[in-house]
């Protein structure tokens, strides 16, 4: 839902999965995502503290950290999970240099994810800050090495 711009219905579904499991990971990191999305950066740093401890949480910070008006902590913030999680997080850094309009960096992160079968890269055409990159002639390209449908002109 997220993917299709359905934010509303998106967050009702996060919000009753939440409900049912508290302690469930990634729902408030999804929610993070959809305050980005929404242009609520006070409301997504909020939420991504409510993600339970662990390599999601870092996640969910190190993304809100980016959109907070502070360059200083966001590049900590970043430098930080790279550090932590530099060696599985490829496809998680790649997206938090997307949000950052870094695409060389998106880029190189993505490559390196292909090349370790990083487990989200088939979220290439999901993931909405990647894929405002569908334009760029490197993102066909991935598609094609991952075997994914290459994205349609025009988008």
């Amino acid at each position: 839902m997220i993917a299709r711009e359905k934010y509303d219905e998106a967050e009702a579904v996060l919000r009753k999965a939440i409900e049912r499991k508290p302690k469930g990971v990634r729902y408030h990191m999804q929610i993070t995502t959809l305050d980005l999305l929404r242009g609520k950066t006070a409301a997504a740093l909020e939420e991504a503290r409510l993600e339970p401890a662990g390599f999601w949480q870092d996640y969910a910070l190190a993304l809100a950290q980016q959109a907070q008006g502070d360059r200083v902590a966001a590049d900590a913030a970043l430098q930080k999970f790279i550090e932590e999680h530099g060696a599985q997080g490829f496809f998680q850094i790649a997206t938090i240099y997307a949000l950052r309009k870094q695409p060389d960096e998106m880029f190189a992160w993505l490559e390196r994810g292909y090349n370790e079968r990083d487990a989200g890269m088939p979220q290439l055409l999901t993931a909405p800050f990647i894929h405002n990159y569908r334009g760029d002639p490197r993102f066909a390209a991935l598609c094609q090495k991952l075997r994914l449908p290459l994205p349609q002109s025009g988008n």
